[in-house]
């Protein structure tokens, strides 16, 4: 099977069976069909021609393009799932990338606010204004509750259960959750709905 069905294979498997983001998937298509040209120009023209050593040395082009090594890790990732799944079904003889290393990123610490600015995001919305108390909800529930900024923005009403005093929220991966809102951040949500 040439590249493209098999790239395409993989994008059906990964959205069907993993239930993949669209990010995720956009991410592996392109990661994929990048390895496809880099592979073809070097005379590989199906997944099944290549070896192990031919994904070393694609890691290094990678690298030598200065990638960061945080994208050769999610490039590995993708040609590692994808070879894993054409080798589970019988697409290719081995797995070419099960050996295959890359350079570890570093793991480094979130930045921290100092106490100066979580004090001036804390003053800047006007409680007087519908704006303003909708801002300092979200706020408040997104640090009571330990939401990411997107779990915040996609929180639909429903999902707010202001009496039992918790928020059911869909995160990554769609994974639910429940969290409980601290007093704060109900008061403030109860005083955004009532206005």
């Amino acid at each position: 099977m040439s590249w493209d069905p098999s790239i395409e294979a993989f994008l059906a498997w990964g959205r069907t069976e993993r239930a993949l983001s669209k990010n995720t998937l956009a991410a592996y298509h392109a990661d994929l069909t990048r390895l496809a040209t880099w592979m073809t120009g070097q005379g590989k023209a199906s997944p099944s021609a290549v070896v192990a050593s031919d994904l070393t040395s694609y890691m290094g082009a990678l690298l030598d393009e200065g990638l960061a090594l945080r994208s050769l890790a999610r490039h590995r990732s993708a040609f590692r799932q994808f070879f894993g799944l054409l080798r589970d079904e019988g697409l290719v003889a081995s797995d070419p990338a099960r050996l295959v290393e890359a350079p570890r990123p570093s793991r480094t610490l979130p930045d921290v606010l100092s106490e100066a600015q979580v004090a001036s995001i804390l003053a800047s919305p006007d409680l007087g204004t519908a704006l303003g108390l909708r801002d300092m909800a979200m706020i408040e529930l997104m640090y009571g509750a330990g939401l990411r900024v997107s779990e915040l923005v996609g929180l639909p009403l429903g999902a707010v259960h202001l009496g039992a005093a918790y928020v059911r929220v869909r995160g990554k991966g769609g994974k639910e959750r429940q969290v409980p809102m601290g007093e704060s951040a109900l008061a403030l949500v109860e005083a955004y709905l009532a206005r």
